[in-house]
């Protein structure tokens, strides 16, 4: 199974779960660091200082707001950093940003929370993006 099914089948799983409660949904980046494994895997990019080798991960938890239950994942974005030596990233559309993470994962979770009575979104300042 490819990720993007792995994904669509997590998020599948949280919708029904939703239905009628006030749902909190939570979303950061973490790192994941490779190196140790670096010579036995593929598909990994730069993480953290630059040099090591990992991916990244962006999921948007969704709790139960009344009684702080993790109803599971309602958005993820996995992917492996590869970045281009001299190209101007501050000049691209957001659509080709890594920050397009919290836009993407916040519209998979839009779908996905749809039965919800109501959202509450919760980001750290990067987040802070004028499309979102």
């Amino acid at each position: 199974m490819e990720v993007p099914e792995l994904i669509e089948q997590t998020v599948q799983k949280t919708e029904p779960l939703t239905q009628g409660l006030h749902v909190l949904a939570i979303q950061d980046t973490t790192e994941l660091n490779y190196q140790a494994h670096a010579k036995r895997t593929r598909g990994l990019g730069t993480v953290g200082n630059g040099t090591d080798q990992g991916i990244y991960l962006h999921p948007m938890l969704t709790l139960n707001a009344d009684t702080g239950a993790c109803l599971g994942l309602s958005g993820l974005k996995l992917w492996a950093r590869h970045r281009e030596e001299g190209r101007a990233y501050w000049k691209l559309p957001i659509e080709e940003k890594e920050s397009y993470r919290w836009l993407e994962v916040a519209e998979q979770a839009k779908k996905t929370l749809k039965q919800a009575a109501m959202v509450t979104i919760i980001a750290d300042r990067e987040s802070d993006i004028y499309e979102e």
